[in-house]
Parts: C-alpha cells; sequence; structure tokens
C-alpha cells in the first residue's frame, strides 16, 4: 500500500507562538501580525486569543484547522507542538480521534495503529477479533498482523474467544491492543 507525503507541518517555534497547552486541552494564543502576511485571518487571530482549539470535522471525524489558508490536521500539530517530530502515523490511545490532547497521542507503526481500532460496525459476535463458524459451532479467535491471518483458536465462548484475542494481540503490540 503506498502513502502520499504528508505536507510539512509548521515549525515547533511557529506552533509556540500560536497554541498553548492546558490541563483542559489546546488554546488558541493572540499571534503576532507577522503570522498574517497574505492577510488570511488577521481580524479573527485576535478574536480566537484564549478560546479551546476546535476546528471543523474533516474525514473520519479528525478535526482540522487552518494557519494563514492552509488546513492541518489538528492532531499532527499538537504532536509537533509537545514532541517537536512528524511521525509517518500518531495514534489516538482512547481511540477518541476528537480528543487531541496530548497525553492522548503516541506514535504507531501501521500495524500498532491497525490494533487500536474498534470493533467494526458489521461485527456480530460483540468482540473484536472474534466470529462464530457455523460447521463447528465454534467461536473463532483470529487476527491479522503484518499481512499475515494468525488463526488463535476456537472456543465454546465468545467471551473465551475475545480473551484469547486480547492476550495474542498484546504480545504482539503491547499497549497498542485496544480491548474493544
Amino acid at each position: 500500500m503506498a502513502y502520499t507525503k504528508r505536507k510539512a507541518l509548521p515549525t515547533q517555534s511557529y506552533l509556540e507562538e500560536c497554541f498553548e497547552v492546558k490541563s483542559g486541552g489546546i488554546y488558541w494564543k493572540e499571534r503576532p501580525s507577522y503570522h498574517f502576511t497574505s492577510g488570511v485571518g488577521k481580524a479573527s487571530g485576535a478574536k480566537l486569543a484564549g478560546n479551546k482549539v476546535v476546528g471543523r470535522t474533516a474525514s473520519k471525524g479528525y478535526r482540522q484547522v487552518r494557519l494563514e489558508g492552509v488546513s492541518y490536521y489538528l492532531h499532527r500539530l499538537v504532536y509537533k507542538l509537545t514532541h517537536d517530530t512528524e511521525p509517518e502515523l500518531i495514534d489516538h490511545i482512547d481511540g477518541d480521534c476528537e480528543n487531541n490532547h496530548p497525553t492522548n497521542l503516541r506514535s504507531a507503526s501501521h500495524s500498532e495503529n491497525k490494533f487500536n481500532r474498534k470493533k467494526p460496525k458489521n461485527n456480530s459476535s460483540g468482540y473484536k477479533g472474534v466470529s462464530f463458524h457455523k460447521k463447528n459451532k465454534k467461536w473463532v479467535s483470529q487476527l491479522n498482523y503484518k499481512g499475515k491471518h494468525i488463526h488463535i483458536g476456537c472456543f465454546d465462548s465468545p467471551k473465551n474467544a475475545h480473551l484469547a484475542y486480547l492476550k495474542k494481540a498484546q504480545s504482539l503490540v503491547g499497549g497498542f491492543a485496544l480491548g474493544g
């Protein structure tokens, strides 16, 4: 699977001039006039100072913020602001893509990020990684990791199958294995 190159984020020092991290979240600062060289946002820049950064909802529920006419994902800006790095993927630890507090964000590989997803909406077992095998009349526990299908086992109850799934997932990716 090919991934497109992301646009470079502003520098950490620029972001420090825009945002302030507080216990309640991320807040706008009153920004210097040189931030508005294009004239875009000059009037709203002062009005936003002190307000919580909300942005607008973009694809899949992620929040976006505009700086000088360019849209950026809020979680990427927060991560750059607090870590001064731009990882390929940023994982929301609690699975809530609207919770962009720095303590809820971590760098992740593609495999790790896949495990920190909730169960699919079409899941009928009620448990992530579990399905019913009609022929055997057993609950099957399985997962995919680094492109390989891993059959964990067959169980009499969906709960036991799910516990086996969690144990295997945690052995592969540690804290990225979401219970969902």
